[in-house]
């Protein structure tokens, strides 16, 4: 059996400091994807005429994280729907 190679240390300068602000922008990053993603979930759920599970998504997902995207999304979404008609 051969033994597993210990991880590398960080770099000198590379401290907890570093990785704290790395992990909060991580952190920051995947709330407004995640709420993309809830958004569009979302759309899904209204283009398979399930309006009652898309408007709970809607509801608990509000605008946090979607900045300007919903807006836009929103927008195209009603364009859209206005040339299919």
């Amino acid at each position: 059996m051969e033994a597993v190679p210990a991880p590398q240390a960080a770099p000198q300068g590379q401290g907890a400091a570093a990785s704290g602000s790395a992990t909060q922008k991580k952190g920051g990053d995947r709330d407004k994807v995640q709420a993309k993603l809830d958004f569009c979930n979302a759309l899904a759920h209204m283009g398979m005429t399930q309006y009652e599970k898309a408007a709970q998504i809607f509801l608990r997902l509000g605008y946090k994280g979607l900045d300007d995207w919903y807006g836009k999304v929103s927008r195209s979404c009603m364009l859209h729907l206005q040339s299919s008609n």
